[in-house]
């Protein structure tokens, strides 16, 4: 039996170098996300929510695709990695695809070790 294969890559967490999110280095006040939006996976209309997580704690971020293909830029608070630093060293992204009458897919995982 195989396992079946993502179609969704992961994001890329642009503020994140060798697998290190380090928060010190980051300017502004919120940590860049994109996500490739390419059909068929990813349509005009499709509604792409990211989350985030460390811990138990879990953040999300939306956005709606109006142009395909293209790169989607989403933003997750930089106060919330520094909230949850004491009770978890890593976190995780990932983001969901819901088209226009189709079905949800998800994507990829990419984890980051989360630094002060």
């Amino acid at each position: 039996m195989s396992s079946q294969t993502k179609v969704l890559a992961a994001p890329n967490v642009k503020d994140a170098n060798n697998n290190q999110l380090k928060l010190s280095a980051i300017k502004g006040d919120a940590v860049t996300v994109h996500i490739h939006a390419f059909p068929p996976a990813i349509t005009d209309g499709s509604r792409i929510k990211l989350f985030t997580k460390m811990g138990n704690a879990e953040d999300f971020a939306e956005s709606t695709v109006t142009t395909v293909p293209s790169i989607i830029e989403l933003k997750v608070r930089k106060s919330f990695f520094e909230e949850n630093l004491a009770s978890a060293s890593s976190a995780t992204f990932h983001y969901t695809a819901a088209n226009v009458g189709g079905a949800e897919e998800t994507s990829e995982k990419i984890i980051l070790t989360v630094v002060n």
